[in-house]
């Protein structure tokens, strides 16, 4: 015999259509949202990376200026008196702390813009230029002192002219001092301060505007983010009233409903309502059979009466 089902069962959504479409939405939802935290952090961690370069910047711009400052200030003095302590201090900064030296790598290691890169090889090439200027006045310096040379490496190891040696002491101080206070000294100091403030002001320009669009893309999502969440919670919501509309509230109709031994009502998923039809068709069936029980056991078999 073929099974009885409704109409309304047929158009009604099935439990296993139910589950699906919340499983598949909440599956759906949870990725989402689990790509905007991932790109969220991402996003974070490019704010923090651009907060660093942007320090990095900032630190090796001022120690290039302050390590260029000390170095010219240390030659100058030790040209004007003679006192090994400013070579000596010199030569510290320039074998050991390397200010100058350090602070050119971090700015050489920043990623940036080719077009960028002349400047700051401009920057180390009149850098270059202006150490071996100051090591060739420091020389002149200790040729005309008589101080011992070979105690400063780098300063022996500039050659100086026949000519140049044969030169008075008087004289080898007078070419030092005109080294590093002429205007050739000058001009090259001024082409590293000025290369390498304009390849730090662009390069600071550069990270800021990374550090603004990261932050403004991080906010961007963080709001999608917060969106995917309460959209999931409304949907792990609606699928809790769905669930407790099309199944745990018939389930408590019909239970109430054999409690007062009525018919169950048909209503909800359409497998509760196979399940209504099911025992309302039992239902009838049973109160069937008690009434011929009783119509039976009130009347003769043979005559009915």
């Amino acid at each position: 015999m073929e099974q009885y089902i409704p109409k309304d069962a047929r158009y009604s959504v099935s439990l296993r259509t139910i589950y699906w479409i919340a499983v598949s939405i909440t599956l759906f939802m949870s990725i989402v949202l689990l790509v905007a935290t991932y790109s969220s952090t991402s996003s974070y961690n490019e704010i923090n990376t651009a907060m660093e370069n942007y320090t990095t910047l900032q630190n090796s711009a001022n120690n290039m200026q302050a390590a260029s400052d000390y170095l010219t200030s240390m030659v100058r003095l030790f040209t004007v008196t003679g006192d090994e302590t400013y070579a000596n201090n010199y030569q510290i900064e320039v074998n050991n702390t390397k200010r100058r030296e350090n602070a050119l790598n971090a700015l050489k290691g920043m990623e940036v813009d080719t077009t960028l890169t002349q400047y700051l090889n401009s920057a180390m090439d009149a850098s270059q230029n202006l150490e071996n200027t100051e090591y060739y006045a420091m020389r002149l310096v200790m040729e005309a002192c008589d101080i011992d040379v070979s105690k400063y490496p780098k300063v022996q190891a500039v050659e100086l002219s026949e000519r140049t040696k044969a030169l008075p002491a008087a004289k080898k101080k007078e070419l030092a001092l005109e080294s590093v206070f002429g205007k050739q000294y000058q001009e090259l100091k001024h082409d590293v301060d000025q290369n390498t403030s304009y390849y730090t002001k662009q390069l600071m320009n550069s990270v800021n505007s990374l550090r603004i669009q990261s932050g403004k893309d991080y906010a961007v999502l963080q709001s999608f983010e917060r969106v995917s969440a309460v959209i999931l919670v409304l949907l792990l919501l609606s699928s809790f009233i769905l669930l407790y509309l099309k199944v745990i509230l018939p389930l408590l109709r019909g239970a109430q409903s054999i409690y007062r031994k009525e018919k169950i009502p048909l209503n909800g998923a359409k497998e509760m309502q196979l399940l209504a039809v099911n025992y309302n068709r039992m239902y009838d069936e049973n109160k069937t059979k008690q009434a011929e029980l009783s119509w039976h056991a009130n009347h003769d078999a043979l005559t009915r009466a």
